[in-house]
């Protein structure tokens, strides 16, 4: 009997390779499939691929539930199960499909809550007084999200040669569906990252050959963790209420743009997202007129 694992990092190169997945899909389905093989071991059950049966399945999309995972992850996770199953039946490995019957709950669009600008003063002003290499990371990096819009995934993953800082200064980001978009940064952004790169990353490079922009104390790429922990720090100096993530930082840039007038086309192309119905599920419109300049639009340039 063959092992699960055995066909999952096949399905998993299959991903990459023939369907030139990027390395971010690639990772969330490694980590789902993982999430699976550790249910199946937690019920004693023998990891061979003969068990993938409608029964554990079932037991599977259970376990979620009481686990109170969110409706987003189980769907997520129930997609990269309907994905590797699919491509055991491709390649004639299973016979029958166990998850046919097997429905992932639908998502709830719920509109996250921007920050406010009293509360983004609040925000930006905690890293006042930054000295030290990790400081003058985290203020530009901080910055440069609210100020972009980018994803948390985009800017942890953003390499030296993607900063173009001959004025005016702007940023290539790598989006999902590996889309690239050229974004400007404001001058309030780029006074902070030069002074990253000029006083900050230099020392926490060390011997390091790596090109990404953030990097750790220890010379490392940092990680969307990270990214996560120095915004919640950041509210937490700030003395806010509000649980802040990356995509509040996202989603506050979108909306604030739209208060100061500009068009939902030209923030679905700030957003990078490929359909405008995506950017209206979470941006608050604004019926003012378009204006000409990014500069001038955002009201905290």
């Amino acid at each position: 009997m063959s092992l699960i694992s055995d066909y999952q990092s096949s399905f998993l190169d299959y991903m990459a390779i023939e369907l030139a997945a990027s390395i971010n899909t690639v990772s969330a389905y490694r980590s789902d499939l993982n999430h699976l093989v550790g249910f199946i071991e937690e019920t004693g059950t023998k990891l061979n691929i003969e068990t993938l049966d409608e029964t554990l399945l079932g037991n599977y999309l259970t376990d979620l539930n009481r686990r109170q995972y969110s409706r987003a992850t189980i769907a997520r996770r129930l997609a990269t199960i309907k994905s590797f199953v699919a491509y055991l039946l491709d390649t004639g490995i299973i016979e029958s499909n166990p998850i046919a019957n097997i429905q992932a709950p639908k998502k709830n669009k719920s509109l996250p809550r921007p920050i406010s600008p009293n509360d983004i003063d609040a925000l930006l002003s905690s890293f006042d007084g930054a000295r030290d290499p990790l400081e003058l990371r985290d203020r530009s990096l901080v910055w440069l999200m609210y100020y972009t819009g980018v994803r948390v995934s985009e800017v942890v993953n953003l390499q030296m040669d993607s900063l173009l800082l001959l004025p005016p200064a702007s940023v290539r980001v790598i989006g999902k569906g590996n889309k690239e978009r050229i974004l400007p940064i404001p001058s309030h952004a780029e006074i902070f990252l030069r002074e990253y790169l000029d006083h900050g990353r230099q020392d926490l490079a060390q011997n390091s050959a790596t090109a990404a922009v953030y990097l750790t104390s220890r010379g490392k790429p940092i990680t969307r963790q990270s990214a996560w922990n120095i915004i919640k720090n950041a509210a937490i100096r700030a003395n806010l209420s509000q649980q802040i993530s990356p995509h509040t930082l996202r989603h506050s840039f979108a909306t604030h743009l739209l208060r100061g007038g500009i068009h939902l086309k030209e923030v679905q192309e700030f957003l990078g997202h490929a359909n405008l119905s995506t950017t209206q599920t979470y941006t608050a419109l604004s019926d003012s007129h378009l204006r000409s300049s990014y500069d001038s639009l955002h009201p905290r340039a």
